[in-house]
């Protein structure tokens, strides 16, 4: 008799999604982590947008290491919102890229005009489906 694994173990296949943007402070062309999608044909998933900090967190954590383009997600100070969040960076000088610029025009544009497939695949990998699951609020655009 088999014994079906347990929640705990269970695991889902997730694209971590990146959109290419040019830094305003240097002018290199960086990728930032977006978000998040299982990757699952057939299925119909919306896209988990990486505006909330555990949900960067949760993406950030399962990146793989050394990512060509992509800048290193950390906590930055923002002059325009008066606070330290967790945040996507240049890949060449470490600039902040805020996220409403990131979620509100660069991000928001993309996705009206040419869908969630035209946001580049930065990785494919397992995650725990727990995690999956307390991070999972799909943003609808």
């Amino acid at each position: 008799m088999s014994k079906e694994p347990s929640s705990d173990l269970a695991q889902v296949e997730i694209d971590l999604l990146g959109l290419s943007t040019i830094c305003w402070k240097c002018g290199a062309e960086s990728v930032a982590l977006v978000g998040i999608i299982p990757n699952e044909d057939g299925s119909e998933y919306e896209l988990v947008r990486l505006t909330e900090p555990a949900a960067l967190a949760f993406a950030a954590g399962i990146l793989p290491p050394g990512m060509p383009r992509v800048g290193v997600i950390k906590d930055r100070a923002s002059r325009a919102t008066g606070a330290t969040y967790l945040s996507n960076g240049c890949v060449q000088c470490d600039a902040l890229f805020g996220n409403f610029f990131l979620y509100h025009e660069e991000l928001l544009e993309v996705l009206v005009t040419e869908g969630v497939g035209s946001l580049e695949v930065l990785a494919t990998v397992m995650a725990p489906m727990t995690e999956w699951q307390q991070i999972q609020e799909p943003d609808l655009i």
